[in-house]
């Protein structure tokens, strides 16, 4: 009797840490490439992994300073918090979308002008990662 009892309360937890899955399905991890980094925090990414909504993203843009064309790439919004990352041009990143607004007191004024992507995104947990084409 004893022993039935321990296997059916052993089943039951088993069968029930089953049922908890992903508290944040909604979590998307993708992976960009910071193709634009210029005076005044112009920081564009482009998406080179991840199923990211067309909507996120600019499918093709020309940076028509440099004469390049780029795909998948987006406009960072959050600038102020992604220059404490120290990212140079060309380095990866992994990184989450995020849906609330930017925390104030980033108040940079600057003057000079860089084109980039009209789609804009709001970006969080974004760590340095080591990628090869």
């Amino acid at each position: 009797m004893l022993r039935h009892f321990l296997l059916s309360t052993f089943v039951i937890g088993l069968s029930g840490s089953a049922c908890h899955k992903n508290h944040n399905p909604s979590r998307q991890l993708y992976t960009g490439k910071l193709v634009i980094a210029s005076p005044c925090s112009h920081y564009v990414i482009e998406v080179v992994e991840g199923p990211i909504d067309p909507a996120k993203i600019a499918v093709f843009w020309k940076d028509t300073f440099a004469d390049t064309t780029y795909k998948n790439v987006f406009t960072v919004s959050n600038y102020c918090s992604f220059a404490d990352l120290g990212l140079g041009k060309n380095e990866y990143i992994t990184f989450e979308l995020a849906t609330e607004t930017p925390p104030p007191g980033c108040q940079v004024q600057c003057m000079i002008y860089y084109p980039t992507p009209p789609v804009q995104n709001l970006i969080k947990n974004a760590k340095k990662v080591t990628w090869t084409d």
